[in-house]
């Protein structure tokens, strides 16, 4: 059943990116093969789809557990842990420059 599903949104995918390229054609913009990540959401988190074929020629995009964008991490049981442990760390990282700065 899993497989079944994973095709079905693998193809929906495909239609999706199919449909897009006109409108990035006009607006002289193109989608990278080599940055696309695929994030695929689901309440449990499993996933047993390892990468999908969303371009034509090009070797087949991984399903990443974790993405970035806009500055926001997201993960697939859309925990926010990944951008809360990002954030921490760039809190950290500044409050150890701003004591180098005072001290």
């Amino acid at each position: 059943s899993s497989g079944i599903n994973a095709e079905y949104g693998e193809q929906k995918l495909k239609d999706c990116v199919s449909d897009i390229q006109p409108w990035l054609t006009t607006n002289f913009l193109q989608l990278n093969p080599t940055k696309t990540e695929v994030l695929i959401l689901s309440p449990r988190g499993d996933n047993s789809v390892d990468s999908m074929n969303l371009f034509e020629e090009s070797d087949p995009i991984l399903v990443t557990g974790s993405a970035k964008n806009l500055g926001v991490y997201f993960d697939s049981k859309l925990s926010m842990d990944n951008h809360v442990a990002a954030v921490v760390r760039s809190c950290k990282a500044t409050l150890v420059n701003l004591w180098r700065i005072a001290g």
